[in-house]
C-alpha cells in the first residue's frame, strides 16, 4: 500500500514499511524510514540529530527547508555540491558533473525493460511509486526514482532512471540506487571469493570511511557476489541486484555514525551516451529487512523462490541430473556415452547432460570453441538423445557461446568478432577470447550457427557456461564505456532465444563454477552451478555462504568423482539440487548400494524439504568447527539435518536444539522424539564425527 499523508510518501505492507518526505519548499526528496511499519514524523526523525544532518541552522526545525543536504537522509544525493558521501547517480553534459535533481512530480508507474531482460515475476498487482525529479542547474535532464514493496514478502525493489531531453549530449558515469540510514552498523557482511572457493563469508566492522564491493571480472563474477549485508541490534538488511555484469556497491559511514548504502552497476570505466530523448534505467536493486538474522535469511529465500527463478516444469520433483563431465572430460564417444547414460539410469537419474567436447575439434581446451557443428567422427549425437530418451531420461548439452578459439570459423572470418580490436597482443584465458556480445550482429551469427547444428537435436536441458573473465574492452563497434552494460543485455537477449527455441524443461547458468550466480541469471536458470569445487568439506563453506542470499534449489550441486568419501558427497549435495557427475561404470555394489539409500531419501525430502522448505543454519562454517543445517518442510512433517564436522578432534558432548518443530511426536532416523525434547533439549551428538566427514539425519512426523 502508498500513501501519502501531507509531503510524507509511505510504501507499508502491514509489517515493514518505508517513508520519503517531500520538502515543500526545495523539493528535496528526504529519506524518513526504511524497517518495521511506523509512521514517521518529519520534525521528531529530523531534529534529533540536527547536528549530523546540516539540515538545520540557527534559527531551528521552522528552516529545515533551508539548508543543503551536506548528511542528510536523502533519497538521491548530489554530486559536486555539499554532499559529503559519494553520489549514485552522476551525468556529465557540457564538460560538467554537478547535479541537484528535485522533485517535479510524484506518479503510479513501474520501471520499464526489454522483455528479455530478466524481471520478478508474480508482482503484476503490486503498486510502485515513482518520484519525478529534474535538475535545477541543467533544465531537461530527468531522474526517475522507482520503489515498489512486496506484499508477500519484506523486500523492496527499487530502480533509477536518467532521461535526456536537453536538446544536447549527455554521458550517465555512474548510475544506481541509495539507501540512507540515520544510524550506524555494528557490522558488514559479504560473500567475496576467488575459482573454487566462491562465497566465502566475510564479518567486519565499517570504519569511517567508503568501502567499495566489487568483481571488476564483467560478470558479477568469484570475485565478490553482489550481496551483501548490514546489521545493527534488532535491524537487518540485505542488499542486492537483478543484474550479471560488474557490480560495484559502496558502503560509507561517516563520523557522524549515519550510513549510505550504494547498489551501483558497472565497472570504473563505464560510460554510457545519451542523444537527447534517450534513457537509461539501473538494474533492480533489491532491499530485504528483518528484525533477526535467521529472518533477514528466509526473505532472501522467499523473494528468490516466489519472485525469481523459473518455476519448474517437472511437476513436484525434479528429476536428477547426471553430468559426463568429470567422469569422462573430453575423452568419450557414442558407445561410451551411451554406457554412461544407462548405468545412470539405474542410479536414479533422470536427465543425462553431455558436457564439453560433442563440438567440432573439441578433444581439448584448445580448439574447437565457437565452432557449433557436431563432431559427427566422435559422437552421434542424435543417436545418444534417442538412446536417452528410450531410457526414459530427458537429454541436455553443454554450451559456451560467449567464446570462441582461434580456429572456430566465427574468428578466422573477422579476428573484430572477439573484444580485443587491433590490439596487437590479445587477452587469452583458458587458451579461448570473448566474442564481443556488445554487438547484437554477432549473438545473432552465433545463435543461428548453434540452431542450424542441433535442428535435429531434441532437447530439454542446456548447461551455459562461461570460462573467463572479460577483459581487452575494446570493440570494433561499441563504445568503449558501453561495452559491458550492452554485453549483458545481449546476454539475456540471447539465453531468451536459446530457452524458447528449443522449449526448454531446464536451463542451468555456470560460469567457471559459480563465477555468474546472481539474481538476473537464477531469472534464466532455475539454478546455478555453485562451483567448480565438489570435494564436500570445501563445498560446506561454498554453499553455507551463498544460502545466506539464494535458496538451497538454486545450488547445482553434484555428487562426483572428487576425493572426499561418496556419503558426505551425497550428505552435502542434498543441500542443493542433488546431482551425479561421475564414471558410473566404475561404481563398487557398495557404492551403488549408498547411492540407492540417498536416493529414497531424496524421493521422500528433497522437494518438500530442501526445494520448497525452509533453510536453518544453525551453526556456520566460518564460526565454527561445524556447518550444522536443517531444511523444514512448510507443514513441519519432515526435516533433513546436516551436521558437518570441521574439527580434528570431532564434535562430543553437543547437542543440537532443532528449532521450528510442531507440537507432537517425531520420528528421528526411526527413533521417536518428543518436539519438545528436540526443540528444547537438543539432539545429542555426543559421539565424535571425523574431520571432515558428516551425518544425515532425517525426522519425521510420527503419526
Amino acid at each position: 500500500m502508498i500513501k501519502k499523508e501531507k509531503d510524507v510518501l509511505t510504501l507499508d505492507n502491514g509489517r515493514i514499511s518505508y517513508s520519503i518526505w517531500i520538502s515543500p519548499n526545495r523539493h528535496i526528496p528526504v529519506h524518513l524510514h526504511f524497517g518495521p511499519s511506523a509512521k514517521p514524523d518529519v520534525e521528531d526523525v529530523l531534529k534529533e540529530p540536527q547536528a549530523n544532518f546540516q539540515l538545520l541552522d540557527g534559527d531551528g526545525f521552522k528552516t529545515i527547508d533551508g539548508i543543503y543536504d551536506g548528511l542528510a537522509p536523502v533519497e538521491v544525493g548530489s554530486h559536486l555540491r555539499m554532499d559529503l558521501r559519494p553520489a549514485t547517480v552522476i551525468v556529465e553534459a557540457d564538460g560538467k558533473t554537478l547535479t541537484d535533481f528535485r522533485v517535479v512530480g510524484i506518479e503510479r508507474k513501474a520501471p520499464q525493460y526489454p522483455a528479455y531482460w530478466p524481471f520478478p515475476r508474480h508482482i503484476e498487482g503490486e503498486e510502485w511509486l515513482c518520484l519525478e525529479l529534474e535538475d535545477i542547474n541543467r533544465p531537461g535532464l530527468r531522474l526517475e526514482l522507482y520503489y515498489c514493496l512486496l506484499s508477500d514478502v519484506d523486500v523492496l525493489l527499487r530502480a533509477s532512471k536518467v532521461i535526456n531531453h536537453t536538446g544536447k549530449t549527455a554521458v550517465v558515469r555512474k548510475l544506481g540506487t541509495s539507501f540512507d540510514f540515520p544510524f550506524s552498523f555494528d557490522r558488514l557482511e559479504h560473500l567475496p571469493g576467488e575459482w573454487a572457493g566462491e562465497r566465502h563469508l566475510e564479518k567486519s566492522p565499517l570504519p569511517c570511511s567508503t568501502i567499495t564491493l566489487t568483481s571488476a571480472e564483467g560478470r558479477s563474477g568469484h570475485a565478490e557476489n553482489p550481496y551483501f549485508s548490514l546489521h545493527a541490534d534488532g535491524l537487518h538488511y540485505g542488499f542486492n541486484q537483478i543484474y550479471s555484469g560488474t557490480t560495484a556497491n559502496e558502503i560509507t559511514t561517516k563520523f557522524q555514525r549515519i550510513t549510505r548504502a550504494s547498489i551501483l552497476f558497472g565497472g570504473p570505466g563505464f560510460a554510457y551516451r545519451l542523444d537527447d530523448g534517450e534513457s537509461l534505467t539501473s538494474p533492480l536493486a533489491v532491499a530485504s529487512f528483518s528484525k533477526t538474522y535467521e529472518g533477514l535469511i528466509a526473505a532472501n529465500h522467499e523473494f528468490v523462490r516466489n519472485h525469481i527463478v523459473p518455476e519448474t516444469r517437472y511437476g513436484d520433483r525434479d528429476p536428477i541430473v547426471f553430468n559426463s563431465w568429470e567422469g569422462a572430460m573430453m575423452d568419450f564417444d557414442t558407445a561410451s556415452m551411451m554406457e554412461y547414460a544407462s548405468e545412470a539410469k539405474k542410479i536414479g537419474a533422470g536427465i543425462f547432460v553431455l558436457d564439453d567436447g560433442w563440438f567440432s575439434t573439441r578433444n581439448d581446451d584448445r580448439h574447437g570453441l565457437g565452432d557449433w557443428r557436431i563432431n559427427e567422427s566422435k559422437i552421434d549425437l542424435k543417436g545418444l538423445s534417442e538412446h536417452v530418451r528410450r531410457l526414459g531420461m530427458d537429454f541436455g548439452l553443454w554450451l559456451e557461446f560467449e567464446m570462441a578459439n582461434v580456429d572456430a570459423p566465427i574468428y578466422e572470418k573477422d579476428h573484430f568478432v572477439a573484444l580485443g580490436g587491433d590490439a596487437k597482443e590479445r587477452l587469452f584465458s583458458r587458451n579461448q577470447l570473448v566474442l564481443d556480445f556488445s554487438r547484437r550482429e554477432v549473438v545473432d551469427s552465433v545463435l543461428d550457427d548453434i540452431f542450424d547444428s542441433l535442428k535435429e537435436i531434441k532437447l530439454d536441458y542446456i548447461k551455459l557456461d562461461m570460462n573467463r573473465v572479460l577483459g581487452d574492452y575494446v570493440s570494433s563497434k561499441t563504445r568503449e564505456g558501453e561495452i559491458e552494460y550492452r554485453y549483458v543485455d545481449n546476454l539475456y537477449y540471447a539465453m531468451d532465444k536459446l530457452i524458447s527455441h528449443f522449449g526448454l524443461k531446464m536451463f542451468e547458468s555456470c560460469a567457471s563454477g559459480g563465477g555468474r550466480f546472481d539474481l538476473g541469471m537464477l531469472c534464466f536458470s532455475r539454478l546455478i552451478w555453485t562451483s567448480d569445487n565438489t570435494n564436500a568439506d570445501d563445498r560446506v563453506l561454498i554453499q553455507s555462504g551463498t544460502a545466506l542470499s539464494y535458496p538451497l534449489l538454486c545450488l547445482s550441486s553434484h555428487v562426483s568423482s572428487s576425493r572426499s568419501r561418496l556419503e558426505d558427497k551425497c550428505n552435502v549435495a542434498m543441500f542443493g539440487t542433488y546431482g551425479y557427475e561421475m564414471d558410473p561404470r566404475k561404481l563398487t555394489d557398495e557404492q551403488k548400494a549408498i547411492l540407492k539409500q540417498k536416493r529414497e531419501i531424496y524421493d521422500e525430502f528433497h522437494a518438500d524439504c530442501v526445494v520448497n522448505g525452509d533453510y536453518f543454519e544453525l551453526s556456520s562454517p566460518f564460526d565454527s568447527d561445524k556447518y550444522i543445517a536443517l531444511a523444514l518442510s512448510k507443514d513441519r512433517n519432515k526435516g533433513l539435518l546436516l551436521f558437518y564436522s570441521l574439527s580434528s578432534r570431532g564434535p562430543k558432548g553437543l547437542f543440537v536444539r532443532i528449532p521450528g518443530l510442531n507440537e507432537g511426536q517425531y520420528l528421528v532416523d526411526g527413533k521417536p522424539y518428543d518436539h519438545s525434547t528436540l526443540s528444547n533439549i537438543g539432539l545429542s551428538f555426543s559421539f565424535g564425527i571425523p574431520y571432515g566427514e558428516s551425518r544425515l539425519i532425517t525426522i519425521r512426523k510420527a503419526k
